[in-house]
């Protein structure tokens, strides 16, 4: 008797198997999948033998065809990361189908050009590279507190790199840093053009910071009343940073918050850190004992890129490192432009910690077009090769290059709740203003005017609330009503030059905003963001 198609997968089902591992590939696409792959793991890069896995990037479910287009060979770890593999036991960061994609692509690439690097490596490291966003966690990272490093069993190596992340941390008088301060209030544009006749406007600033009315530079005198307030900039400013290296920028925006039409807002740089984070996956104690790197030295703040580097062995603690337990490298201290820029995410998982603050673990690609206006702090380690006592006696483990193409980033933020925002189509979509600013938790009105060759409007609710539309109306017709917007949601409305628009309602955050920081620079990122998005479209 043949059992019934419900019984099998019931029967799969109960012993936690995937029915497209039995019924998914056919023989001919398994094989010829492992002979491009050379039997490696398309994101690790690691040679497995026989235990590799062949995973569908798109899973069947979902429209997944059973095709050699489909398939990707994954290593045991790295299959259990990919977004769909059984979802009873989740680990680590899920991976994209996109980023799965590029991953095949890059790897079958090396294979067909034979230019696959004989390792030695006995699969008992697992390595990432993890950037830190966050300034309150690295304040407990020099510290030696790992509390909120988000990796298992976490061990750090004290190195020069860290020393360097300590003196920042030291001239910082508090734990905590939003990169952003209040600057003076003007009641219009001629006043606030008065108070600085012979100030620089940023030509780009209606491209790089589109919540910003106007974007000026920082005339350096004005620095030394933030010296006191912030670690970066004293930092910057002690070695020699010109202003035209981007120490800061001043934002004006209006405020409905505020009741001006012009408020300023002083945007620094952020403090970022980068590691190499190496879990032994192996089941028994093993060492690391040498990590060849590429090295720069340096004093003070330096491109992203080094022009010199040499390789040098950098002798590790010989401590064994249990299984589960992961070693923390520091590589450098990075700052990254001011202005938003464009970063392909590629899979997150988001922690709530305490009262709508978030951590989130983000696997990043960056766009390397902006490199060129990072900065690092002092020098900085490129990783090589590992080596040392595994647990198959001796080895040595390439490792893939750290260059911001691939890395996960580690940030926390406060949920943050401002107001929906309004964008006008011409033959581009442009950002106007946050609509119905003074109607938290109230309901009030809003109107504007249709400008000439726009043809459509755009309300976005982009960050933690939600919106309330209770009616919207074009020269007095009534378009829509009873409208609620929440956070990642839009709504379109075509629309006439000239026209008379006006919105009742309202706007309710999730959470009370728990700082009193300008949030000009977050909004500004987001806006960005979703500019970027709809151009993509």
């Amino acid at each position: 008797l043949q059992p019934s198609s419900r019984l099998i997968r019931r029967a799969l089902d109960l012993f936690m198997i995937p029915l497209e591992e039995i019924v998914g590939f056919s023989k001919p696409v398994k094989e010829k999948m492992m002979v491009a792959a050379a039997r490696h793991c398309c994101v690790c890069h690691r040679y497995k033998g026989v235990k590799v896995e062949i995973h569908h990037i798109v899973q069947e479910a979902d429209g997944g065809k059973n095709t050699l287009k489909n398939a990707i060979t994954l290593c045991f770890d790295c299959h259990a990361d990919a977004g769909h593999y059984n979802s009873r036991h989740p680990r680590g960061t899920k991976f994209s189908p996109a980023e799965l994609r590029l991953a095949k692509e890059s790897w079958l690439k090396i294979v067909a050009e034979n230019k696959i690097v004989t390792s030695t490596d006995t699969g008992d490291f697992h390595c990432r590279y993890y950037i830190c966003k966050n300034f309150e966690t690295l304040s407990k990272v020099a510290a030696s507190d790992l509390s909120t490093f988000p990796v298992s069993k976490p061990l750090l190596v004290k190195n020069d790199v860290l020393s360097l992340l300590q003196d920042i941390i030291r001239r910082h008088p508090h734990t905590s840093r939003n990169g952003r301060c209040w600057g003076k209030k003007f009641r219009n544009k001629d006043e606030y053009l008065e108070n600085y006749p012979n100030i620089e406007f940023l030509s780009h600033g209606g491209f790089k910071y589109p919540y910003f009315n106007e974007v000026r530079k920082v005339q350096p005198q004005e620095l030394d009343q933030f010296r006191v307030k912030d670690g970066v900039v004293d930092a910057m400013v002690e070695h020699g940073v010109s202003v035209s290296t981007g120490v800061s920028v001043v934002g004006c925006y209006e405020s409905g918050c505020e009741g001006v039409e012009f408020l300023e807002e002083y945007l620094f740089r952020d403090l970022w850190c980068a590691f190499l984070a190496v879990k032994n996956v192996a089941n028994k104690p093993v060492s690391l004992d040498v990590l060849t790197a590429s090295t720069s030295q340096g004093v003070g703040f330096q491109n992203f890129s080094p022009s010199s580097l040499i390789v040098e062995s950098i002798d590790l603690p010989a401590t064994p490192i249990c299984p589960g337990e992961t070693v923390l490298i520091p590589l450098a201290v990075i700052l990254p432009p001011i202005y938003p820029y464009k970063v392909e995410r590629m899979s997150s998982e988001s922690v709530d910690r305490s009262n709508g603050c978030y951590q989130a673990v983000t696997h990043c690609a960056m766009d390397q077009k902006v490199l060129n206006d990072f900065l690092i702090y002092g020098g900085t380690i490129l990783p090589n090769e590992l080596s040392g006592k595994g647990a198959q006696g001796q080895f040595e483990q390439p490792v893939h290059k750290f260059d911001l193409t691939n890395f996960y980033e580690i940030d926390m933020h406060w949920a943050c709740g401002s107001c929906p925002h309004l964008f006008f189509q011409y033959d581009r979509l442009v950002y106007v203003r946050e609509l119905l600013a003074h109607c938290e938790n109230r309901t009030g009105v809003d109107r504007f005017v249709i400008p000439e060759s726009v043809s459509k409007i755009v309300v976005a609710e982009l960050e933690d609330e939600v919106a309330e539309i209770d009616l919207l109306t074009v020269d007095k017709t009534i378009i829509l009503s009873g409208l609620r917007l929440a956070k990642g949601e839009q709504i379109e409305i075509d629309v006439y030059p000239g026209a008379s628009c006006e919105v009742i309602g309202q706007y309710r955050p999730k959470v009370a905003i728990q700082s009193d920081a300008p949030m000009g620079r977050i909004r500004n990122s987001l806006i960005y963001e979703f500019l970027n998005s709809c151009a993509e479209v």
